[in-house]
């Protein structure tokens, strides 16, 4: 008898899923997105960055999940700062995790439904599109199907060690994706109430050894965060703003943020502070801050509790739909540039994965003391979700497990069609066709005007300007009241000193939303560009009503007023600066020219350069030295 190889199958697998995500990344290639990122993205690529340059320990509590941007770092430290790089080893551990399905399947159920659930992983869409991101969707789908196979070899085996990995990687799971606190609940009860282990001091020991692990990586951070701010959280200081987010009375389900306008990642924190100490009038520590937030989320549930109970079904169902429901990333304009992902996406996404899990939750009801923990972690992950914003890379991390049930789905639907026994068969289409209505709702429509935005932001990003400004006015065709559009194409027309063009933008963008603080700063240097110097003096101080501390609205400001011969105004501009930041050489420049030329004083002015000469710019100090001037 032939024996085979017992690692065919995962090794076909692993190539197969493989080969698709380096085609996929070559069919990127041709548009703009395989070089860019931005968003959260473009966070953690910059913390990794700082990261593999040395500063591991970092400073203050992390405010966003921590593992993802130390795996970049660790990427950077050893290929360099290489985009590329880096989406070809998060393909590696996505095609990795078809392989843990596949093994975490035939541990559960049968190595038929393994199989099936590795080829469905292999073939997905989305899970295609999130290996290619810059983003922790990818690696937390990694964890999850990593913690699955581990679980199911941990009942399997019995082994200790085993049970301590599998607690270091829920550990890792949680610091990549919060929520997942919730699955090492659900492991821990399951295992307490017998599920896959039969002996009780068994059990004790499998909860004590994954308890150890997980509070060995929580805990450290926790350590960390204790050491630097003397607030021990074993995660991040983000909770209070994400369920404040999710729960107001303008939540929606999408994201919106705390401040209009600002949703950059460079504002979320700043405001989030910001607004919680002018709110209670003191500083706030990181958890003060958090907990905050939390009491008026909490504050809403109380006060419109129906309000809260219709916003929170309306979540549940965004969370079962069909949709990758986009953040900064777009999942409709990636599909444009790559037709694998079409095609794939036309005969698999999640409108038929979540019909066929549930297939598979009525077909493995007969197992349903064995598999316990799978049965409620899906649940209790969605149910998670639910307090936050939607997003499909949200929901991303229950993938793994739904991936198990609709393998199950297949191979037990086709034996029981064959064996005609229709005992399960029936309750499980039942269930199934009620999903498929459920998921295939059309509530949320692909928002193309978006994705094109963000492609014009690729484009610009990679220096090509011609093409931004076209993916800029398409999406403004598709969507004539798109503000960031207007803003980012008048931005290209003013690099390119086409003016008045960008003056029509900005404008547009103040007749929307006229309480946007950029629009006037930009708004301001086109029209100083064009010579309107009152109209810019103007528009700059429109800028500073909303921030009066905004340092490019004080610089142009104080260049314009000199330019003007508001002398006085100008020096208010410039000394504003050089109190807020004394060491940028810059601030002492100007200065030094307004008292050269506006007030004739060159001592002053010799004075200024020289303290700019200190701050790093000298070539102006020693022209004016070479001249006798100073």
């Amino acid at each position: 008898m032939i024996r085979r190889n017992p690692w065919i199958i995962p090794l076909f697998l692993f190539l197969s899923a493989l080969t698709l995500r380096f085609v996929y990344l070559f069919q990127l290639k041709e548009g703009p997105f395989l070089l860019f990122f931005q968003g959260d993205g473009k966070s953690y690529y910059e913390w990794g960055k700082t990261i593999a340059e040395g500063d591991w320990l970092g400073q203050d509590v992390f405010y966003q999940a921590p593992f993802y941007p130390y795996l970049l770092g660790l990427i950077q430290a050893v290929f360099g700062s290489n985009i590329v790089a880096i989406r070809l080893v998060q393909v590696v551990l996505g095609s990795l995790a078809c392989l843990f399905l596949y093994l975490a399947g035939a541990h559960f159920f049968s190595k038929a439904s393994g199989l099936a659930a590795g080829l469905l992983a292999c073939l997905y869409a989305p899970a295609i599109y999130y290996d290619g991101l810059i983003q922790k969707t990818g690696i937390a789908f990694f964890l999850m199907a990593m913690s699955l196979w581990m679980l199911g070899r941990a009942i399997q085996k019995s082994g200790n060690l085993s049970w301590f990995g599998l607690g270091i990687a829920l550990g890792l799971l949680t610091l990549t994706r919060e929520n997942a606190a919730a699955l090492i609940v659900v492991i821990l009860l399951g295992l307490h109430f017998g599920s896959g282990v039969q002996l009780k001091s068994r059990r004790w020991l499998a909860v004590a050894l994954i308890l150890a692990g997980s509070c060995f990586i929580l805990g450290t951070v926790g350590i960390r965060n204790w050491v630097l701010s003397d607030t021990f959280s074993l995660t991040t200081s983000q909770l209070g703003p994400n369920l404040y987010l999710g729960n107001n009375p303008q939540a929606d389900g999408f994201y919106h943020p705390l401040v209009p306008g600002r949703g950059n990642y460079l504002f979320e924190q700043e405001d989030a502070i910001s607004l919680a100490e002018e709110a209670l009038g003191r500083s706030l520590l990181p958890d003060e801050v958090s907990s905050y937030w939390i009491k008026q989320a909490f504050h809403f549930m109380k006060t419109q509790t129906a309000d809260w109970l219709l916003l929170t079904l309306k979540k549940l169902h965004l969370s079962l739909n069909y949709y990758e429901i986009p953040d900064t990333d777009d999942y409709a304009i990636h599909l444009s540039w790559s037709s694998l992902l079409t095609g794939l996406n036309r005969i698999f996404n999640f409108g038929i994965l979540a019909p066929l899990a549930c297939a598979g939750f009525f077909l493995a009801w007969p197992l349903r003391k064995k598999i316990l923990i799978l049965y409620a972690a899906p649940i209790v992950l969605l149910l998670s979700m639910l307090p936050f914003v939607i997003y499909g890379r949200y929901r991303f991390i229950l993938v793994p497990v739904l991936f198990l049930f609709a393998g199950h789905a297949l191979i037990s639907g086709f034996k029981l069609l064959q064996q005609k026994s229709y005992q399960f068969l029936v309750p499980a289409l039942i269930g199934g066709l009620v999903m498929t209505f459920v998921a295939n709702q059309q509530i949320y429509s692909p928002d193309l005007p978006q994705g094109l935005l963000t492609q014009g932001l690729a484009y610009q990003y990679l220096g090509n300007p011609a093409q931004a400004l076209e993916s800029f006015s398409q999406a403004i065709r598709q969507a004539p009241n798109f503000l960031h559009a207007y803003l980012f194409r008048g931005s290209i027309y003013q690099d390119q000193h086409r003016h008045e063009k960008a003056l029509e933008d900005f404008d547009a963008v103040v007749r929307m939303y006229p309480t946007y603080p950029d629009v006037y700063l930009l708004r301001g240097k086109s029209y100083a560009s064009i010579g309107m110097q009152q109209k810019a003096i103007q528009d700059f101080t429109q800028t500073l009503s909303f921030d009066p501390e905004n340092p490019k609205a004080l610089l142009q400001r104080g260049i314009v007023c000199s330019q003007s011969g508001q002398y006085d105004q100008a020096l208010q501009d410039f000394n504003k600066l050089i109190q807020l930041f004394p060491n940028r050489a810059e601030y002492y420049h100007n200065r030094g020219l307004l008292y050269q030329e506006g007030f004739q004083n060159m001592k002053a002015a010799c004075s200024d350069w020289k303290h700019a000469c200190l701050s790093g710019n000298c070539t102006y100090y020693e022209l004016v030295v070479k001249k006798g001037a100073c």
